[in-house]
């Protein structure tokens, strides 16, 4: 049975919570003197320890820095009613728990409780449109061991083990291996979560993870190909309207109009700037297809941003030569590429899954846990999409939100803060909860705060001054007004 030891110098907080947690089955002790819920902690060991901040005697906080001290592995929730940087700042220190505000919630105290007690996660939540062979690559970068688990559109599952870099061990619909693998990175709908490392029960793949993403690459484009000859009409939404802006290249304009006319499809088509901005204030469109070089000559971004005014549900489609930049779009809506000279069968595919009207297409969703924000940030941030994510600190119940596209953050705020500071803040979290928000139209005043790469090292030489502050309390245990001495003193 685990114990838990409750410490306030109110008694209707002590009775209160005597009477609620041990009906939730827990053995429970509790004091109104820190100096004798000390005394207590040296007789016996608690596996939870709930104190209120300010007590005779001696403050919570000085009773936290000596359970930190002395008991480093017990863990601690404080309760509180004081608004003080001062507090978060030591809770955070010295790895809290729980901050638990007054007045008490007896209600939700079960829910607490339980959060108090399990062995803490990072971060947990879902990402949407992370297509699963991004995110094997980025846990493999990030040298991440995992155990990642995937439900297909047709519920069938299957595991890969990833461990120090690389992939070694594959299932999947009754396959192992390589062929497990390919199989399953060839999905483009259903989901994923991923829990701690667990070793296989036998090595089935040796392979470099460069080796295989390259092959699963290859593997799947041959089946898009190969899928793709023709475009399934019966799929299409009705009244699929396609915009075609190629003036570059007349001859790619005239093959692309009879392909869409082949199928029915409807399809306007632009010869000017001038022709194109009546036309969009007029209409909207599933697919705008446009060359790259029309998009140079009228101003990178610019006209893109012009499509999408009346157009915003709308994907862009961009063809291109091999050797053009395609970072030179920086675009909030989704842009698909293809290389000149066009494919048909690439082509079809695209239009297919653009203007398909089943609602499974690309929903990707991935539940993530155990990890941290660093490495969330990271995990997103360079696939060129803007995203929002939405992050609730479990810890102390405050929420942020993170705004990034192209490696970038281009908004932060939390608890009051903005921008890099309210970015650090949110790195600060070790348990909570993340979401990312589907309604990119949500308005925020953009600052583009830094390269995500940068603010993570700024945050780690921030992180590595607080250790050395952490570890200078420790010879004392002293922070601010609160030291450890205080109850070592009283206790003598």
């Amino acid at each position: 049975m685990k114990k838990i030891l409750v410490v306030d110098d109110d008694l209707t907080v002590t009775s209160g919570l005597n009477l609620v947690i041990s009906k939730l089955g827990y053995e429970v002790v509790c004091f109104n003197s820190p100096i004798d819920a000390a005394r207590e902690i040296e007789q016996r060991n608690y596996d939870l320890v709930i104190s209120d901040i300010n007590m005779p005697e001696a403050s919570g906080m000085d009773l936290l820095l000596w359970i930190k001290k002395r008991h480093p592995n017990t863990k601690v929730a404080i309760i509180t009613s004081e608004i003080d940087e001062k507090y978060p700042e030591i809770a955070r220190l010295q790895n809290v728990v729980k901050f638990i505000s007054k007045p008490l919630d007896f209600s939700n105290f079960k829910n607490i409780i339980e959060y108090c007690l399990k062995d803490m996660p990072n971060l947990s939540g879902s990402i949407s449109t992370l297509s699963f062979m991004d995110f094997i690559q980025m846990i493999a970068f990030l040298n991440i061991n995992k155990k990642i688990y995937i439900t297909d559109s047709k519920n069938q599952t299957g595991s890969v083990y990833i461990k120090n870099g690389n992939v070694n061990h594959a299932e999947y619909n009754n396959k192992v291996g390589e062929e497990a693998f390919y199989e399953i990175i060839k999905n483009q709908n259903g989901s994923y979560y991923e829990k701690d490392y667990d070793e296989p029960e036998s090595t089935t793949i040796n392979k470099p993870i460069s080796k295989l993403i390259l092959n699963s690459a290859r593997i799947k484009a041959e089946n898009d190909i190969f899928e793709s000859e023709k475009i399934d009409i019966n799929k299409l939404k009705k009244d699929s309207k396609v915009l075609l802006l190629d003036s570059s290249d007349i001859f790619n304009q005239i093959l692309i109009e009879k392909y869409l006319s082949k199928y029915d499809i409807q399809c306007d088509t632009a010869d000017d700037y001038t022709d194109l901005m009546q036309i969009l204030t007029k209409n909207k469109y599933n697919l705008v297809i446009v060359d790259m070089e029309t998009i140079k000559n009228l101003d990178y971004g610019t006209i893109l941003d012009m499509l999408l005014m009346n157009n915003k549900d709308s994907e862009i489609l961009v063809f291109m030569d091999f050797n053009q930049d395609k970072s030179l779009i920086n675009m909030t809506t989704k842009v698909n590429f293809i290389d000149k000279p066009i494919n048909l069968k690439s082509l079809s595919s695209i239009i297919t899954r653009v203007l398909s009207d089943e609602q499974s297409h690309e929903k990707v969703l991935g539940t993530v846990s155990n990890i941290t924000f660093s490495d969330l940030i990271q995990l997103i941030g360079f696939d060129g999409k803007r995203r929002l994510i939405k992050v609730n600190d479990l810890t102390f119940d405050q929420k942020g939100l993170v705004c990034i596209q192209d490696g970038k953050i281009l908004y932060a705020s939390f608890n009051g803060l903005e921008n890099e500071e309210a970015f650090y803040r949110i790195l600060d979290i070790k348990s909570g909860l993340f979401n990312e928000l589907k309604d990119n139209n949500i308005q925020i005043q953009e600052k583009n705060i830094g390269l995500i790469n940068s603010l993570i090292m700024s945050y780690a030489e921030k992180k590595d001054n607080e250790e050395i502050k952490k570890n200078e309390m420790k010879k004392d245990g002293y922070i601010y007004s609160f030291s450890s001495l205080t109850i070592e003193k009283l206790l003598n």
